[in-house]
């Protein structure tokens, strides 16, 4: 079997599944605890929202392109990306968990645009 049909017969509906619960986890948690989101002016939502929901993507979208390179036999270029993302996700969880403040949120971005560009 060639490799990219490989990923597309495994790896692509693996990572569909395993996003589809991780999201319902994740969402089933997040409002267990209360990590919500509450709307204010800016916001696009009326009610509240979990906070965090991305992660649950991340947690498949970024194994699932470190196993798609693994059976590609090759990290490079991509490995950045996979490494500025991790940062990205980091930051911005933190920022949900903590608040963080605009010009640390910035930098993040400034570095992990750097990385990326790798």
């Amino acid at each position: 079997m060639t490799t990219p049909l490989l990923i597309i017969l495994i790896v692509t509906p693996l990572s569909g599944a395993l996003g589809l619960f991780l999201t319902w986890l994740f969402r089933r948690e997040l409002l267990k605890r209360a990590v919500l989101d509450l709307p204010n002016v800016r916001s696009l939502h009326k009610n509240p929202v979990p906070r965090g929901g991305g992660l649950a993507v991340m947690a498949v979208v970024l194994p699932g392109l470190a196993i798609t390179l693994a059976i590609r036999g090759s990290f490079m270029p991509e490995g950045w990306l996979v490494l500025a993302a991790t940062l990205l996700v980091l930051v911005s969880w933190l920022d949900d968990k903590r608040g963080l403040s605009p010009l640390l949120r910035l930098g993040a971005h400034l570095l992990a645009a750097g990385i990326g560009s790798l």
